[in-house]
């Protein structure tokens, strides 16, 4: 008897040696204990996000993320947007991808290339979301008409030129009464960025259009300050004149020495005040040359024909210009 309960006792302490090994060589078969389902559930970012390829948090919270990467998220999410059809949301993403870089400053590498992307993504929404009078987008709605177009321009801060050329309507001063017409709620507002010789002009919070620009020379800079439009001029008005600042000599629109061009917008700003800065064209000899120089005495020069769509734009009391570095 005694024999037989020996033996029963050899038994269970083999039985219970050869369990504990296995249950190891298991254990390393299956990961080990430190990947264990409990551990995943305590903490389920860990792991998860090291298989989608994200660097694990450092010891002062989550690792900071490169430069441009919240303008390469904002365009992909665009992309995303724009593939499936939806214009309103894909310009939303590229314009404030571009307001980043442009007001905001954010770094991303090759930024020239970066804002070419994004420009020639915005053109073709933009030409659907303001071509269209078929339909409206946000920022725009549909009104009858039952007053004079400037009037009614006015109301939405607008100008009445660019209320007629956006309605199709040859002769502003010609419109039947009851017309259903598309509005944009103004005002639009521009931005001279000094580094890469480019004014943007903005709709709220959309790009709407760019243009090159010449700026202030050395010595002459354009200062940088924040502007509102005091005042315009185009050619036609009898009181379009041109005061040269070291001659004193009065040029008007046909003389030889007339360096305006088409259009004179009239700024004033918020640091500088009055210092006879604005916005104009080129004489028509100067017409064709490049733009991007720093060769003006300090106002900022386009061609006559952006200068001219820019005239019927901007408002003055309403828009404002930052001119930034």
């Amino acid at each position: 008897m005694k024999k037989a309960v020996l033996f029963i006792c050899v038994l269970c302490i083999l039985g219970a040696a050869a369990y504990m090994v296995f249950g190891k060589m298991r254990g390393k078969e299956t990961g080990g204990e430190g990947n264990s389902p409990s551990l995943r559930a305590e903490n389920p970012s860990i792991g998860e996000g090291e298989s989608k390829g994200h660097a694990p948090e450092g010891p002062h919270g989550p690792p900071a993320e490169p430069a441009g990467g919240e303008v390469t998220r904002l365009i992909a999410e665009g992309d995303s947007l724009a593939e499936a059809g939806g214009i309103e949301g894909a310009r939303k993403k590229y314009s404030e991808a571009l307001k980043r870089i442009i007001l905001e400053g954010e770094p991303v590498a090759d930024r020239a290339a970066v804002l070419d992307t994004l420009r020639d993504k915005l053109r073709p929404l933009n030409r659907v979301i303001y071509g269209d009078v078929s339909r409206v987008f946000d920022g725009q709605s549909y009104c009858r008409v039952d007053d004079l177009l400037s009037r009614i321009a006015g109301k939405y801060r607008i100008t009445y030129q660019y209320l007629a050329k956006l309605n199709g309507i040859p002769n502003p001063n010609v419109v039947r009464a009851g017309r259903r017409i598309k509005v944009v709620h103004g005002p639009f507002h521009a931005v001279v960025d000094l580094s890469d010789r480019r004014l943007y002009v903005f709709h709220g919070e959309y790009y709407y259009k760019d243009y090159p620009v010449s700026v202030g020379k050395a010595g002459r800079q354009t200062p940088v300050d924040r502007y509102v439009v005091r005042d315009k001029m185009s050619d036609g008005m009898p009181t379009f004149s041109w005061t040269d600042p070291d001659t004193g000599e009065v040029f008007r629109p046909g003389d030889a020495g007339f360096a305006l061009g088409t259009r004179w917008i009239k700024l004033v700003g918020d640091r500088v005040g009055d210092t006879s800065i604005g916005i104009h064209g080129r004489s028509v000899a100067d017409d064709d040359k490049p733009l991007g120089e720093a060769v003006s005495r300090g106002c900022i020069r386009m061609r006559n024909k952006d200068v001219e769509e820019l005239y019927d734009l901007l408002v003055p009391r309403y828009s404002r210009v930052i001119v930034q570095e």
